[in-house]
C-alpha cells in the first residue's frame, strides 16, 4: 500500500478488514510521514511503515526481504510475530543458502525441528530430501547403523545392505535431534562425519 499523504486513521480499520479474511497477510505502508498515534494502532496491527523518501533500490531491497520471510514463515509452518520470532526467520534466511552445519539449542518441545526445516527451505537444498532421526531414543548399537547404514553380514540379522540417514540425507538436509544425549564415541564418530564429509558404513 503506497499513500501520497499522511497515514490516515481509516487505514487501520482497512487493514483490520483485510486481516479478518486473510489472518496471515502480510502489510507494509510506504509513507511520507505518520502521526504517533496512528504509528502505534498500526504497530498493534503488525504493520510495518516504510519511509517512501528513502532511495528506490533500498525500499524494493527492503520489501522483498520481509515478504521472503513471511513467505519463508508461512512454508514452514512457524508461528508467531513477537520480535524473537522474527529474528530466527533473519537469521535462517541469512544461514540458509551457506553449505554449513548448524547447530540449533533450546530446551525439548521449543520448535527445532521447525526451525532446521525452515533452514532447509531457504536452502538450494531444498529439492533434496530432509531426514529427520531422534538419536536420543536410540541404543548406541542401533545409532551406528541408522546413521551411517551397515553392509550385508556385517552383525547377525543383517541380510541386506542398509542406507544410514547420512546417505538418505545427501544433497539435502539431516536433522538430529538430542545430539546431546549421545555418548562420546558417537559424538567423535559424528565430528569425524561432520568434519570430512565421508562415511563409513558399519
Amino acid at each position: 500500500v503506497v499513500l501520497e499523504r499522511e497515514v490516515e486513521p481509516q487505514c487501520s480499520r482497512l487493514v483490520q478488514r483485510l486481516r479478518r479474511h486473510a489472518p496471515g497477510l502480510e502489510v507494509l505502508l510506504l509513507a511520507a510521514s505518520v502521526a504517533d498515534a496512528v504509528r502505534a494502532d498500526l504497530a498493534a496491527l503488525r504493520i510495518e511503515v516504510l519511509d517512501r523518501s528513502a532511495p528506490a533500490a533500498d525500499l524494493h531491497g527492503e520489501i522483498r526481504r520481509r515478504f521472503r520471510r513471511a513467505s519463508l514463515q508461512a512454508r514452514a509452518g512457524i508461528v508467531g510475530h513477537s520480535r524473537p520470532i522474527l529474528e530466527i526467520l533473519e537469521t535462517v534466511l541469512q544461514i540458509g543458502p551457506a553449505d554449513i552445519p548448524v547447530l540449533l539449542t533450546g530446551p525439548s518441545g521449543a520448535g527445532k525441528e521447525l526451525v532446521a526445516r525452515a533452514v532447509y527451505l531457504a536452502s538450494p537444498r531444498a529439492a533434496r530430501p530432509f531426514v529427520a532421526l531422534n538419536v536420543g531414543a536410540l541404543a548406541e548399537s542401533v545409532l551406528e547403523s541408522e546413521l551411517f547404514g551397515h553392509e550385508k553380514g556385517a552383525f547377525t540379522g543383517a541380510v541386506a545392505r542398509k542406507e544410514g540417514v547420512f546417505e538418505r540425507a545427501d544433497g539435502g538436509t539431516l536433522f538430529l535431534d538430542e545430539v546431546g544425549e549421545m555418548t562420546s564415541h558417537m559424538q567423535v564418530r559424528l565430528l569425524r562425519a561432520l568434519d570430512s564429509g565421508e562415511i563409513t558404513p558399519v
